[in-house]
């Protein structure tokens, strides 16, 4: 009854303002009189009808009482890569082409408290934004078109510029523009800045949004260091896979652990995919048992399943179809051993395989396996971490080694001829020496030298081999 009676009473109080009878007219029928004339757009219809369903309890009231309608939020663009000298006025100016301009908000840095480039600007009519909108995207069409302003822009710079120059030039503003993900969005300039204009998404849109491209960006990004695998093999205490081990084994485990994140914490280590780490090993067992064992988890499973790595091993086949020479599948498995107690095993190890698949397939059978050397003796087996630092060094000692080795012949030494004579003179040859010519001045260098029979032995040789190594070592301990 009285939301009739409110409804009458606002009827003949607009009859009255439309025939000019009423010269002492309130607030309410005014607003009524403004409402009349300039009608509500569909979304603020909808918002007056969702109040008046709700009951007055629900509703957001003023300080006044009466019932608060919802704020709605003006159309805005959200604009990056703004300059981060320009003021809020100065970008104010810009976009007041397309309309006025209600605000403009510019973002900083939550740490320096400096501009990151980017804010949001709010217009007053929703139409100024859509027009802002379509230049941006009818500019992206100009710049995919590739118009011929940007080809007179361009000219005048090859008279100017060198060539290694004017090459980067194009590049940075064509290719690797256009290749972008920011190229590929529309976009005004201004003042030769390039600002990309987009529509501004509420509160829980842009959560949504920020998460997401999180999610990618972790996707993207490259595992340089292998850290995925650092936790493949670990048995944590509670779980199924750590029933019938007992606490010290399971506590040692955990110490391991530790120690590989503390080392990872540190860029200089990584995970190796094709390295494995074996603890655990029987006293009793040495390289051989444990190749084999390695090797025969390997094959079973590429019997049942075929060989991820694909046809690889091209050893030579003999009558019966087997191959020849040792399996290449592992190429290193070492103990490492106590010195000080006749070289016994210190229980653990290194084994390591040429190819990735194959090391994940070991790992993941012989890993807390009791059925190969029984329940009470199961080896533990993980992913190595090795450093980066010492690999690098070790890789120039080798080629140093392969270098010797080689004797650096004949293209990279230049030997010059003796003189047969004493009174000849001695000319240097110009230019690296030809390998048929060092060839046949080995040959008389052999000749003229005379060496007893022994030295030509293979027992000889490794004796040689020996010594060079002791001497070595000594030169090493020394230092």
């Amino acid at each position: 009854k009285k939301e009739k009676k409110e409804k009458k009473e606002k009827k003949e109080k607009r009859q009255e303002v439309d025939d000019g009878g009423a010269s002492d007219v309130s607030d309410d029928s005014l607003f009524a009189a403004f409402a009349n004339e300039f009608p509500m757009d569909g979304d603020e219809q909808e918002v007056d009808e969702v109040e008046a369903r709700e009951p007055s309890s629900k509703r957001q009231r003023g300080d006044d009482g009466q019932p608060r309608r919802p704020a709605k939020q003006p159309p805005t663009i959200f604009v990056r890569n703004l300059p981060l000298v320009a003021d809020e006025e100065q970008v104010k100016e810009r976009f007041e082409q397309f309309g006025p301009v209600k605000r403009v908000f510019l973002l900083t840095d939550k740490e320096t408290g400096n501009p990151s480039g980017s804010g949001f600007v709010h217009f007053v009519n929703a139409k100024s934004l859509e027009a802002c909108l379509d230049e941006a995207n009818r500019e992206l069409e100009l710049t995919k078109m590739g118009s011929d302003d940007e080809t007179a822009e361009s000219a005048p710079l090859s008279n100017v510029m060198p060539e290694s120059k004017r090459s980067k030039k194009r590049l940075r503003h064509s290719k690797d523009a256009m290749n972008s993900a920011e190229a590929n969005k529309p976009a005004i300039y201004w003042q030769g800045w390039r600002l990309i204009v987009d529509r501004a998404l509420d509160a829980e849109a842009a959560k949504a949004a920020t998460k997401q491209s999180q999610k990618e960006k972790l996707k993207k990004k490259e595992d340089t260091r292998n850290l995925a695998y650092a936790r493949e093999g670990r048995i944590r205490p509670g779980t199924v896979a750590a029933e019938g081990l007992d606490e010290r084994t399971l506590k040692a485990m955990e110490a391991r652990y530790a120690e590989k994140k503390k080392k990872l914490k540190n860029p200089n280590f990584y995970v190796s995919k094709t390295r494995l780490c074996v603890h655990h090993i029987p006293f009793d067992v040495d390289e051989k048992e444990l190749r084999r064992v390695f090797l025969g988890a390997v094959k079973k499973e590429v019997a049942k399943s075929g060989d991820p790595c694909g046809d690889w091993d091209t050893r030579p086949v003999d009558r019966k179809g087997r191959k020849k020479g040792d399996d290449p599948t592992i190429r290193q498995v070492k103990l490492i051993r106590d010195k000080e107690r006749n070289n016994h095993s210190r229980g653990y190890g290194f084994v390591d395989f040429k190819f990735h698949e194959h090391a994940l397939i070991a790992l993941r059978a012989i890993n807390n396996n009791p059925e190969i050397f029984g329940s009470k003796q199961r080896m533990f087996v993980e992913f190595a971490v090795d450093n980066m630092q010492k690999l690098n060094i070790l890789k120039l000692k080798q080629e140093r080694w392969q270098t010797k080795a080689r004797h650096l012949g004949p293209e990279s030494r230049e030997r010059p001829e003796r003189p047969e004579k004493k009174d000849a003179k001695f000319e240097r040859p110009q230019g690296k020496m030809n390998y048929k010519d060092f060839m046949k001045l080995r040959k008389k260098l052999n000749k003229k030298k005379s060496k007893p029979g022994y030295m030509g032995t293979q027992a000889y040789q490794d004796m040689v081999v020996r010594w060079i190594r002791e001497k070595k070592k000594k030169q090493f301990a020394e230092h």
